[in-house]
């Protein structure tokens, strides 16, 4: 990623303002971006061997659980997403938007994506997150499935 993003101004108070900056999202609002450069020294750099991805869905009702997803599940959730960019004003409204030279143009950045894609699923452990309404126990979920992971991959 480039940027972190929240739409709470309390959460970026201890960020220097240098890295921060806010951008009004048309129908969406405002929203402040966190540079990347601030986390240049919290990011991991080195190869990761093992690699979990979660995509995440939410609740209406209900409590939070986790789910494991299949190959076809976790590439089908990445083509959406990640690849075509469903629901992102700047994914297939965007390209729709454009003339049939600049869709063209855009041929190889779809390649790449499924590419990235389709190693991503290769070789990332998938599950689903389903979110509820109670932020503390969405985290509360995740440190358990987590801590559940590596205290058992120890033995």
């Amino acid at each position: 990623p480039l940027r972190m993003g929240t739409l709470d101004e309390e959460k970026i108070s201890s960020v220097p303002q240098e890295y921060v900056y806010h951008i009004d999202r048309m129908e969406f609002g405002g929203k402040y971006f966190i540079d990347i450069d601030y986390w240049e020294d919290k990011l991991e750099r080195r190869f990761l061997q093992k690699k979990i991805l979660f995509t995440a869905k939410r609740l209406i009702n209900g409590d939070p659980y986790i789910e494991k997803l299949s190959y076809f599940a976790t590439l089908n959730s990445l083509m959406s997403a990640a690849v075509i960019g469903l629901g992102l004003y700047q994914g297939m409204e965007f390209v729709f938007n454009s003339s049939p030279g600049e869709i063209f143009s855009r041929i190889p950045v779809f390649f790449r994506r499924l590419y990235t894609a389709l190693k991503l699923t290769a070789t990332a452990e998938s599950y689903r997150i389903f979110l509820g309404r109670n932020q503390s126990e969405n985290i509360k979920i995740l440190e358990e499935f987590l801590t559940k992971r590596e205290t058992g991959a120890r033995r």
